[in-house]
C-alpha cells in the first residue's frame, strides 16, 4: 500500500501497490467525497547492478515519526477524515489553490482562513508533544469551546476539540 497525497485537496490517497506497477504511470480520483481531483503518480523502480529494475518501497518516512492526527467531520462523512500530523510545523487551513496550507482541509465554510492556525509536533525524550498555535487573527479559534488570543500556545492533548470558524476538528494521538 502505498499513500499519495492528492494534488489539489492534499487528501492521503491510498494506492495497492504490485511488482507490475513498478515504473508505471498511473491515473487515479482523489477519494475525498468533495474534490475526485484527477491525481497522476508514477511508481517507483531502482537499476540493480545487473541493469535489472526492482522496485523498493518503505513505509519510513522520517517525517510522520508522530502518531497524532486531526479528524474533520463533514456531513457527507459520518467516520470522518483524518490528517496525520507530522514532525515539525504543520499549517492547517481552508482548501485553496492560492494558498496551500499543509493540512487542506475540504470544507466550503468562509469562516475559516486558508491558513487558519499551526500544530507543531517535537519529539521529545518521553514521546511527541503538540502545540496548538493561531496562525491568522481574522477568524476564530476555540479550543474546547475557549477562545484563543493572538500570540496563544497551548500544548494538545487526545480529545481536544478545535473550532476553526464554524469547521470542528478533533485531535487525537
Amino acid at each position: 500500500m502505498i499513500t499519495v497525497q492528492c494534488g489539489k485537496c492534499g487528501f492521503n490517497n491510498k494506492l495497492v501497490f504490485n511488482q507490475k506497477l513498478a515504473g508505471k504511470k498511473v491515473k487515479f480520483l482523489c477519494k475525498n467525497p468533495i474534490c475526485t481531483e484527477s491525481n497522476t503518480y508514477t511508481f517507483p523502480q531502482q537499476k540493480t547492478e545487473n541493469n535489472q529494475y526492482e522496485t523498493i518501497v518503505s513505509d519510513y518516512n522520517p517525517n510522520s515519526l508522530s502518531e497524532g492526527f486531526i479528524t474533520w467531520y463533514d456531513d457527507q462523512n459520518e467516520e470522518g477524515i483524518n490528517f496525520p500530523i507530522t514532525l515539525g510545523v504543520n499549517i492547517i487551513g481552508r482548501a485553496s489553490s492560492s494558498k496551500k496550507p499543509d493540512i487542506a482541509i475540504p470544507t466550503s465554510d468562509k469562516t475559516m482562513s486558508r491558513l487558519h492556525c499551526v500544530i507543531v509536533c517535537v519529539q521529545e525524550h518521553n514521546g511527541m508533544s503538540y502545540l496548538l498555535k493561531e496562525y491568522s487573527n481574522k477568524n476564530s479559534l476555540l479550543l474546547n469551546d475557549k477562545k484563543l488570543y493572538a500570540g496563544s500556545e497551548v500544548y494538545l492533548q487526545a480529545g481536544d476539540r478545535i473550532h476553526l470558524g464554524k469547521t470542528a476538528i478533533s485531535f487525537n494521538i
